[in-house]
């Protein structure tokens, strides 16, 4: 999950940049992780394709790659967490390229069973996501998932952001899903 490893866990954690949680007094609870290098997003990757490799062999009849609410994915898409100078930091197509690649990977793996893209429309945070760049966002990967793209959204990086999940959340949700509707995008 990227920055969101706990501390008691063994082993380190992973993310696009080396940028821990600041949770104040709690921030402590996860782990700092260290900035992923290009064979350790090789093999996440990878990760993700076993899975769904596995999941289908195991007789699922789809699977969902969870790219929202400040996971691994999405924190390559967020400006605040991805602070790459690499193919996978900087633009808008650069922050998206590890969830497209994910993505590519899953659906081969997955011989043609249906793969859901669940992707945050906005993160409440200073560099955070904003729905804006989702718009965007939904253009590149509506184009290779053509199974179906879910919006999420929020998730508790700061305290300020918890507030505003719950505040303003169902207006940014309605906001993007009218403009992604009129841009004729499959929801």
């Amino acid at each position: 999950p990227g920055r969101q490893v706990f501390a008691a866990m063994k082993g380190q954690a992973w993310a696009p940049s080396a940028v821990a949680l600041d949770l104040g007094k709690h921030s402590g609870l996860f782990a700092a992780p260290r900035e992923m290098t290009e064979a350790d997003i090789a093999e996440v990757i990878g990760r993700f394709a076993d899975t769904a490799r596995a999941a289908e062999e195991s007789g699922f009849t789809g699977v969902q790659i969870h790219a929202a609410h400040g996971y691994l994915i999405s924190q390559f898409h967020a400006p605040f967490e991805n602070r790459r100078t690499d193919d996978y930091g900087g633009s808008l197509a650069n922050r998206a390229r590890f969830g497209l690649e994910v993505l590519r990977a899953v659906k081969v793996a997955a011989h043609g069973m249906p793969v859901i893209y669940r992707l945050s429309v906005e993160d409440f945070f200073p560099g955070g996501l904003r729905w804006v760049s989702n718009i965007v966002w939904g253009r590149y990967y509506i184009e290779v998932v053509r199974d179906a793209l879910l919006k999420g959204g929020g998730w508790p990086a700061t305290w300020f952001s918890v507030l505003m999940i719950f505040i303003i959340g169902i207006i940014f949700y309605l906001i993007t899903w009218r403009k992604m509707r009129a841009m004729q995008l499959s929801i």
